[in-house]
């Protein structure tokens, strides 16, 4: 017969929390207690957890961009561009375009998801002009919505989009 679990229902509101606020696995492990193997043990075991660290996965997502753009837009010039990317890369899977199309801006990659290099998108577009400025945010848009569901990668490409059509000198 085995350990009795220490998996209990209230973690999943915990979880929630802590994410939504930009925390981590590590970070919730440490605050209950437990390991990491532990941790992912009970989001194969548990449904409700599972679902919840799905959710909580995204709403830390978020919180992380919605960091990035108030840096950006209100930080008095002190956001480390390459910091947040290295960042969002290793937590997140965020990657670069292999080879950025035209623009600089995005490119399918193999799989036919598109990406787009938030760095040279933030750079290229601080000198375009109004009008391929304006081409430039309308494909964003449009891949933001042509993105697969669960995938989140339109909601970033949204937020870019968003950024750059408030702040046309960034």
């Amino acid at each position: 017969m085995g350990r009795k679990t220490l998996y209990k229902k209230e973690y999943c509101g915990l979880l929630l929390d802590l994410m939504r606020e930009g925390g981590s696995v590590v970070r919730f492990c440490a605050d209950t207690g437990i390991c990491r193997d532990t941790f992912f043990e009970w989001v194969r075991r548990y449904k409700l957890f599972s679902d919840t660290y799905k959710k909580g996965k995204e709403l830390c997502e978020s919180y992380w961009e919605t960091k990035c753009r108030e840096a950006i837009f209100e930080g008095g010039g002190k956001f480390n561009t390459g910091l947040f990317c290295f960042y969002m890369k290793n937590r997140f899977g965020w990657k670069d375009s292999p080879e950025p199309g035209k623009d600089g801006v995005m490119k399918p990659d193999a799989s036919g998801a598109r990406t787009v290099n938030v760095k040279n998108l933030i750079m290229l577009n601080a000198e375009r002009s109004g009008e391929e400025r304006e081409r430039i945010i309308g494909e964003l848009e449009r891949i933001g919505h042509e993105d697969k569901p669960g995938r989140g990668a339109g909601n970033t490409v949204h937020a870019v989009a968003a950024a750059l059509r408030k702040e046309p000198g960034v």
